[in-house]
């Protein structure tokens, strides 16, 4: 469902507000005085009534997305609490002015104002004031994509909330730690928060008569469901995903008073979960509905983005080409910097596929004009007959036999056009995959960065020695880690070359073996055993190879033996090295997780990766191959062994 601002959240706010504000005024009819009412001169006066009403301003300003007001009148709503030890709203203006700095965008402001306020209330022991802080911390943190760290932010705040908190802080903290378990892809973790969710949800049923309170809590049962298809849809249980979508359907037919943006979630859930079981015809009808019912109720540019964006996306796999590059077009006119470059990309392979058809097109022109050009000279040809017989025939065969030979030379050129565009498609969708794969190896360590960055930036955050040290390993760790992925970026093209490498470096084995060991840090890697078998007249042999190219492609097989190792038990990899006078045979066996029979060779395809929550890119072996077979050798899965997998890498000797 729509990952925004979360307005049936804000909706219960204002219920909460306003059952408290009644129970105010009951109570100001049955007291004689109050805990917060100070007396002078004989007069009682209820500071706690003046913060109440001051807070709401607070409150109005936010729900009307005034962030400048909110954010000038916030403080001397706080100044007003602290004078008179209203600790309640003292917070709660505190956190309205924080979360609009949220969906303001100013992610800076909100994280410093959030740890001021954490340290401000855990030095006063208001637990209250603790939980509302980490709370903005984490759905802060979300924004930048950091979902680990909104994640433990996120707990936090649901470990120390208090029971007497109304229940919407322990709703919302709900609500945004299944949305960064679900963006951070920890879906175990998230089963365990929807069934936490649940029992909270079971313990608050509806009540039979329909009220305010029954409406809160419909919308808490309907923020549940939401996540929960959004969970089963993730795990492409898609039977389970339409009942929690039925479940959805209920809580906002049985409630006439729902939001806009509700039904728009409805429109969109139909649309996710039929794209996502291939039904393309069906996932058009809604994603149609849902751009509709965007303009016709004149919604927000987010929700007006993503109906485009859907749209696009389908009409895109029904093979609409030029709609869709208009429809990513619009969407790229909504989009933010954020997405810019991503969709130029995408807009970018559409234009290349439509380029493709108007070349057809504009062939077929050329073609029916080039018939055209011959049926004019054969009408020449014609009128040549009244004046020679002899000069018909003569100018008949020519023209017949330019004629054939123009038609053979266009059909070899049609067919070379469909091979070229098939292979066009498939480096497309290769090319898709790629970009993809590339954005998830590298958006870990760019939100490590960008957090560590701002955390180091941040002049109002005193860093200790040891902090400072840890955050520049981590910094230089995760600088390390990109420039690998761009190092192996590179690597692959040059793979996909087919110039043969020239063997010209003298060298013993054991110094490329060695090498190779000591570069790929299988020696050192945490839960694995490594054995090298390795005679001494074999590692004191000279051969004439390329030192480099044979000592990468052994890499990247230590690299992948180390990478699948088993998760139960330490892992053992063997690297074992035999010769004979015209062959070098280096064998890599490991007692990992191995390889299905069914993938022996598929494993040797650029971005194949069986396993999607492994690290890489999945071009490790396809590297190794090629540069192996440019040398004239080969890289093999020893298809016999069956406790892992055994990689035979062979190399001639000259």
């Amino acid at each position: 469902m729509k990952k925004s601002r979360p307005y049936t959240i804000h909706a219960i706010k204002w219920l909460l507000a306003a059952v408290l504000f009644c129970c105010v005024l009951h109570s100001c009819t049955t007291r004689g005085g109050s805990s917060s009412a100070a007396e002078t001169d004989g007069v009682a006066y209820d500071w706690e009534d003046s913060a109440f009403v001051r807070y709401k301003t607070v409150e109005r300003y936010f729900n009307d997305n005034e962030h400048d007001s909110v954010m000038s009148y916030a403080p001397i709503v706080m100044d007003f609490c602290r004078e008179h030890e209203q600790w309640k709203w003292y917070y709660y203006a505190w956190e309205t002015m924080i979360e609009d700095c949220v969906w303001y965008g100013d992610l800076k402001t909100a994280n410093s104002e959030a740890q001021l306020m954490y340290d401000d209330a855990k030095q006063r022991g208001d637990a209250g004031g603790q939980a509302w802080a980490s709370y903005l911390m984490g759905i802060s943190y979300g924004h930048q994509s950091n979902y680990d760290e909104s994640v433990t932010c996120l707990r936090r705040a649901l470990d120390i909330c208090p029971k007497d908190e109304p229940s919407e802080l322990l709703i919302s903290i709900l609500y945004r730690l299944c949305e960064n378990l679900e963006g951070g892809e920890r879906y175990d973790e998230l089963r365990d928060v929807l069934k936490q969710w649940r029992t909270i949800l079971d313990q608050s049923q509806l009540p039979e008569v329909y009220d305010d309170s029954a409406v809160v809590t419909n919308a808490w049962f309907y923020e549940y469901y939401v996540n929960a298809f959004d969970y089963e849809l993730a795990k492409k249980q898609f039977d389970k995903a339409q009942v929690m979508l039925d479940s959805i359907l209920y809580y906002v037919y049985y409630y006439p008073e729902v939001e806009t943006i509700t039904l728009a979630n409805v429109y969109t859930g139909h649309y996710r979960l039929e794209f996502e079981r291939g039904n393309y015809e069906k996932a058009y009808e809604w994603a149609v509905k849902y751009m509709e019912y965007t303009k016709e109720q004149d919604m927000d540019q987010s929700m007006r983005m993503e109906s485009t964006l859907n749209y696009a996306q389908v009409i895109e796999k029904l093979g609409k080409y030029k709609e869709a590059i208009d429809a990513y077009r619009q969407y790229h006119d909504f989009n933010d910097s954020l997405r810019m470059s991503e969709n130029a990309a995408q807009l970018n392979i559409l234009n290349k596929r439509f380029e493709v058809d108007v070349l057809k097109e504009q062939q077929e022109r050329e073609k029916i004009e080039h018939q055209r050009t011959r049926l004019q000279l054969m009408l020449v040809i014609g009128a040549i007959i009244v004046f020679s017989l002899l000069v018909f025939i003569y100018f008949r065969h020519r023209a017949a036999k330019r004629l054939e030979d123009a038609y053979h030379q266009l059909a070899e050129k049609n067919n070379a056009l469909v091979v070229a565009n098939a292979r066009a498609e498939e480096s497309s969708h290769m090319k898709t995959a790629f970009i993809q794969q590339i954005s998830h190896e590298i958006r870990t360590p760019l939100n490590i960065l960008s957090g560590f960055t701002q955390l180091i930036t941040n002049p109002d955050v005193n860093l200790d020695e040891a902090t400072k040290a840890e955050a520049n390993e981590k910094i230089t760790e995760n600088t390390d880690r990109i420039t690998a992925l761009v190092s192996k970026m590179l690597e692959l093209a040059d793979a996909n070359s087919q110039v043969v490498i020239e063997l010209t470096d003298r060298t013993t084995i054991g110094e490329i073996v060695a090498g190779a060991v000591s570069a790929s840090g299988v020696e050192d890697a945490e839960g694995v055993t490594f054995s090298l078998q390795l005679s001494a007249d074999d590692a004191s042999r000279e051969i004439l190879t390329n030192m480099q190219a044979a000592m990468r492609a052994l890499i990247q097989l230590l690299d992948n033996a180390c990478k699948f190792k088993s998760p139960e038990a330490d892992t053992d990899v063997t690297c074992a090295v035999a010769t004979t006078p015209s062959q070098l045979t280096i064998t890599v066996q490991d007692t990992g997780i191995g390889v299905p029979a069914d993938q022996h060779e598929r494993i040797f395809e650029e971005f194949v990766q069986l396993n999607s929550f492994a690290e890489g890119t999945g071009i490790g072996l396809t590297i190794a191959r090629s540069l192996v077979r440019r040398m004239g050798g080969d890289i093999t899965l020893d298809t016999s062994y069956t406790n892992g997998a055994r990689f035979v890498m062979i190399l001639p000797i000259k």
